[in-house]
């Protein structure tokens, strides 16, 4: 188990005094007064943007698709912030006051109150959930996404893609439950190490782009290749960001020979163009 980490919240102000009056003769016009200025006066002393000047709160969660649909109350996480902690690791949040807490996916976070003071939070499993923290003083509720990062899983990663010799042209970051690898190919020989990372690792969310001069490489080497063996009906080209072929075939057997090409040089061409025979 790793050290704990210490995450001080600070303390949230208490109500204002009301003042005390004995009743007198003017007991009638301090409670007009009262009552006329009380709901400004409550809502001056409670106004989240000076408690939130008071002192820094959590780093605030950035709103975005992927953050949807977690679990309830999401949306109040979104003003109050976000907490990461590694598989395996533990942070605490000294937070006095607190009363109960309530996490909506266990299997992700473990956490408990200790001595009503501070958040005990645990990693258990790759994954993210939210929080929710209830206080004696008041009825206000806390909610915070807790993020449970695997750098054991994302470190096999990076040192696939070091032993690759791709680290330098694709990047992996863990966001939520997945992980991401970002980047452009700018070889061939590059695209071939790629492909088999991909292939290892097909649970990678992959924005990694090749770029047209690898694909245009590709293109030639098919088109020369269909040349060679006698097919001179089926056109390589690029289109956006896909090598095609493009035309037509005589027969069954001259189709599967030229998938058979295609594959042989890559598997990334895409015979949809192509008109069966």
């Amino acid at each position: 188990m790793r050290d704990s980490v210490v995450i001080p919240v600070p303390r949230r102000p208490v109500g204002c005094l009301i003042p005390w009056v004995t009743k007198g003769p003017g007991w009638g016009l301090f409670l007009s007064v009262l009552l006329t200025l009380w709901p400004a006066g409550l809502e001056a002393t409670l106004s989240p943007a000076e408690t939130a000047s008071e002192a820094p709160r959590p780093q605030a969660l950035e709103g975005g698709e992927d953050e949807q649909g977690i679990a309830d109350g999401i949306s109040d996480a979104e003003e109050h912030g976000r907490i990461q902690v590694a598989v395996g690791a533990q942070v605490i949040i000294d937070d006095p006051g607190v009363m109960r807490v309530s996490v909506a996916d266990p299997e992700v976070a473990d956490v408990h109150v200790v001595e009503g003071r501070e958040i005990l939070i645990t990693g258990v499993s790759h994954g993210r959930t939210s929080l929710n923290v209830w206080y004696r003083d008041d009825e206000e509720v806390r909610s915070y996404i807790v993020e449970v990062t695997d750098e054991t899983r994302l470190a096999e990663i990076l040192e696939a893609l070091e032993v690759l010799s791709l680290d330098r042209v694709i990047e992996a970051r863990a966001v939520g439950r997945r992980i991401v690898i970002d980047g452009r190919i700018q070889t061939l020989a590059q695209l071939e190490r790629y492909t088999r990372l991909v292939e290892n690792w097909p649970e990678l969310v992959d924005l990694v782009r090749v770029e047209t001069r690898v694909l245009e490489e590709i293109a030639a080497l098919v088109q020369e290749a269909l040349v060679a063996a006698g097919i001179e009906t089926v056109e390589v080209r690029v289109v956006g960001g896909t090598v095609f072929l493009e035309g037509s075939v005589a027969d069954e057997e001259e189709l599967k020979l030229v998938e058979a090409i295609t594959r042989a040089i890559h598997d990334s061409v895409d015979p949809s163009r192509l008109r069966p025979p």
